[in-house]
């Protein structure tokens, strides 16, 4: 039970220090699965699963989903010897692995709630402050933040995440009328947010927008006969809006303003006999026009990663693709993780690799009308969904490290909670 202890809190300090740093938080979590293997060790020997939670609902089929994920990632990488294969292993691989270890292990008690709770909310406002920092430090109103992560889209993915999170908890605490962790919430939520702007990246950016609306509605639903609750949930939202208008002078707020423009520009005009305009929106028409081309060419086995360049090469000399081909070649990912994996892997082997997201989106939903920590699962598997459609978060170790320990926690504290209300009836 000291070892169940032990990787409950390594994973709580790991969500905790992940805005602070991602490699204290990824090296917390290896340490966390090395302790699951002594777990596993020990149950064994002893003939016994009492520390084991394998008979639980959703770990077995989700412990072998990700284990399932990880053979795939390494059959792939040994078939195709190239960086991009390589950077494909080492993204995936040690993470899903490493969860596959951790989640059988992994005993959240329903006490623990607050640790989690408070956990999250300083890995949102140390993320979010992160980004924040980052873009004034630069100075520059076309720089886009990445706070710590070096990469601006996956950087909002982590935000959006974890904003999520705290997303249910804020309205959760104002039916509850707790004004002081209501405020704390949406402290949080209002650095959280403001940093995934800065981030200028759209999908993140309509992901959160999103998921925040439709809580939104979901608490003026189940408060329409509660006139002053009804006012205080508007009072909050405009609150918020009020404060994005005050920053919205910035002229960075322009630099969005057009990226949001030129992707509807290049959507809406992107189909007749000329070219698409080589900008972000476009290149992804681009990238998604010529790899539906070759996952019908190559349905069941795809094309493995890094090979891409050769077939787009070939499909335009063939005159199958009229796409800016080689603006395609700087690119070792296609920005959507359905179409990256069965470009890769086939649609069998692609779907496979990323059918854990979809078990866990419905093991959530199934969920949905017990507690909060089902509600916080399906959101943020829908945010990581809706952010995957226009980037790899799935294939990046960075925000898929974030989404495994979100939605592993959540789980077993669903769990827990179960149980609690099994022995009480």
């Amino acid at each position: 039970m000291n070892i169940q202890r032990s990787i409950f809190y390594c994973l709580a300090l790991s969500l905790f220090v992940y805005g602070l740093n991602y490699h204290i938080s990824k090296g917390l979590i290896q340490l966390t699965a090395l302790l699951s293997v002594v777990n596993i060790a020990l149950a064994i020997k002893n003939k016994s699963i009492n520390n084991l939670s394998i008979d639980k609902p959703g770990v077995l089929p989700i412990v072998f989903l990700l284990l399932v994920s990880s053979a795939i990632s390494a059959v792939y990488y040994m078939l195709y010897d190239n960086p991009i294969a390589e950077r494909l292993f080492s993204n995936t691989f040690p993470v899903t692995l490493a969860f596959s270890l951790i989640i059988p292990s992994l005993n959240v008690n329903k006490s623990d709630g607050n640790i989690l709770l408070y956990s999250a909310i300083a890995s949102c406002i140390f993320l979010g402050l992160s980004g924040i920092v980052d873009y004034a430090l630069h100075g520059n109103s076309g720089y886009r933040t990445a706070g710590f992560i070096n990469a601006p889209i996956i950087y909002a993915v982590s935000v959006s995440l974890i904003t999520t999170w705290i997303n249910v908890n804020f309205f959760s605490f104002l039916l509850k009328k707790n004004w002081m962790m209501s405020a704390l919430c949406f402290l949080s939520l209002c650095i959280g947010f403001l940093s995934i702007f800065l981030s200028g990246s759209r999908g993140p950016i309509l992901a959160s927008t999103i998921i925040f609306f439709l809580l939104l509605i979901h608490f003026l639903i189940l408060n329409r006969s509660n006139i002053k609750k009804t006012l205080l949930a508007l009072v909050s939202i405009s609150l918020f809006l009020s404060i994005l208008l005050l920053v919205s002078n910035l002229s960075f707020f322009d630099n969005i303003k057009n990226r949001f423009e030129s992707g509807i520009t290049n959507i809406s005009t992107g189909f007749h006999e000329g070219k698409r305009a080589p900008t972000s929106a476009g290149v992804r028409l681009d990238m998604w026009e010529a790899s539906f081309v070759t996952i019908c060419d190559y349905p069941l086995t795809g094309i493995g990663a890094g090979n891409h360049a050769r077939h787009f090469q070939t499909l335009d000399q063939e005159q199958r693709i009229n796409v800016n081909t080689d603006k395609l070649m700087r690119y070792n990912h296609m920005h959507n993780d359905i179409i990256q994996a069965w470009l890769s892997m086939g649609v069998i082997f692609g779907t496979l690799f990323l059918l854990y997201i979809l078990y866990l989106t419905a093991f959530f939903f199934n969920q949905v009308n017990h507690q909060r920590s089902s509600r916080v699962g399906l959101l943020v598997c829908i945010s990581f969904i809706l952010c995957g459609l226009t980037d790899v978060p799935a294939h990046s170790a960075v925000s898929l490290t974030l989404f495994l320990l979100i939605t592993s926690l959540n789980l077993s504290y669903i769990n827990s909670s179960n149980k609690l209300k099994t022995i009480k009836k």
